[in-house]
């Protein structure tokens, strides 16, 4: 009898393990830090961090709103914290000024919630469209495993650009 039971604990045992191996293959290393424009902080909208294929990272997609300060801090899937470790393409995607809902974004299939704030009019700053792509946004980030992370990014509208 002691060793069906063992035999079992073992069994849960190795199917817990193995049901839990991608999240784990994953090993989400946090990150927070702050976003300003010009100098002053972006407090609405998103920031998003991309597994950058190309360079040969792979996993999820990471997103955080921008709160006071132009604080965030990164979660993936499942409100895992942090990203997963190699470089990303990072980029913003902001409310859109009409009012209407910024396109959703899913991650393992599902759909995340965002900030659809419709953006102030004037006395706002206006993001400049380049910032809302991963392919046009020039900003990157490299993730260290196990090495929390605290980046700051400091973007630029065309009218401060020399």
């Amino acid at each position: 009898m002691r060793r069906s039971g063992m035999a079992l604990a073992f069994t849960v045992a190795l199917v817990s393990a193995v049901s839990c191996r991608p999240v784990d293959r994953l090993g989400f290393t946090p990150v927070e830090g702050r976003v300003t424009l010009d100098g002053q902080p972006l407090e609405r909208g998103e920031i998003r961090f991309a597994p950058d294929s190309a360079a040969g990272t792979t996993g999820p997609q990471s997103v955080s709103p921008l709160g006071a300060g132009g604080a965030f801090t990164l979660r993936g899937p499942g409100g895992r914290l942090g990203a997963v470790p190699g470089q990303h393409r990072v980029y913003l995607a902001m409310p859109i000024e009409n009012g209407a809902p910024t396109p959703p974004i899913e991650i393992d299939g599902k759909p995340v919630a965002h900030d659809d704030t419709p953006q102030p009019g004037s006395g706002a700053p206006k993001v400049p469209g380049r910032y809302l792509m991963p392919e046009t946004s020039g900003l990157t980030a490299r993730i260290t495993p196990g090495e929390p992370g605290r980046l700051e990014f400091d973007l630029v509208s065309a009218s401060q650009k020399k």
